[in-house]
């Protein structure tokens, strides 16, 4: 069903009132009816196990092949995302919409690399997102690194995590688009890539309920940027789109 003419977005955490306008999400969408297909049987697939196994037991079940293979993805300094299997692209877009601990997991996992915490840590958030001992490891993990200044992400990493995501959001269907751009508006944020603004409001043209995307553009419209962005060098240091690649 088609979106309505403009889509509002409430951002309580920071007061800001987001509107977008929808459009075609990217240019020359690859979607084909075999992609749409491979992604409903995907979500029933997971949907189905969670039933079946138990929420703990499935998760971890589900996300240890994606895991792996966004792993490999954003660390092979030979990466390109046209190598991506369409099936990956599929199963990494229905993770991120069917579950937001295992979106934000992988996030974790491009931002802060192994040097921050372990994939068992991110296996165990984004399994049991609600325990204390999961929200503070990842809290400490997301404090350290969005404040320490000298935090400096590995931007040829992140580029990676983008250019996969950006081929995710060509090659999955409508419904399941919407999360992984706004995983590369935030991934771009992150590393101050002028991509964040336009990424995060296809997100919300794309989905209403969009939070993430939404964040980003209220965060980038009130300059709230990484401490290692607002380093004197930062500006000249930050990634773009291209450079890294």
């Amino acid at each position: 069903s088609r979106r309505k003419a403009r889509h509002t977005m409430e951002i309580k955490e920071l007061g800001i009132r987001v509107t977008a306008t929808p459009r075609e999400p990217l240019n020359e969408r690859l979607v084909d009816e075999r992609d749409e297909l491979a992604c409903e049987a995907l979500d029933e697939q997971f949907r189905r196990q969670r039933r079946e196994l138990g929420v703990a037991q499935a998760s971890r079940l589900w996300f240890e092949p994606v895991l792996d293979t966004w792993r490999t993805w954003i660390e092979d300094p030979r990466f390109d995302e046209l190598d991506c299997e369409a099936q990956a692209l599929c199963e990494l877009a229905v993770t991120a919409t069917d579950s937001l601990a295992m979106r934000d997991a992988l996030i974790m996992m491009l931002i802060m690399g192994t040097d921050h915490g372990s994939g068992e840590e991110i296996m165990e958030f984004a399994v049991h997102p609600h325990t204390r001992a999961s929200g503070d490891a990842m809290g400490r993990m997301l404090t350290e690194a969005f404040d320490d200044p000298q935090a400096r992400p590995d931007c040829v990493r992140v580029e990676r995590g983008i250019a996969a995501l950006e081929q995710c959001a060509q090659v999955v269907p409508d419904q399941y688009c919407a999360q992984p751009l706004a995983m590369a508006a935030y991934a771009c944020w992150w590393i101050g890539d002028a991509r964040a603004m336009p990424m995060a409001m296809q997100a919300v043209a794309m989905d209403d309920d969009a939070t993430l995307a939404g964040i980003v553009i209220a965060a980038l419209l009130r300059d709230i940027h990484p401490a290692w962005l607002c380093m004197p060098k930062a500006p000249k240091e930050a990634c773009t789109a291209g450079e890294a690649m």
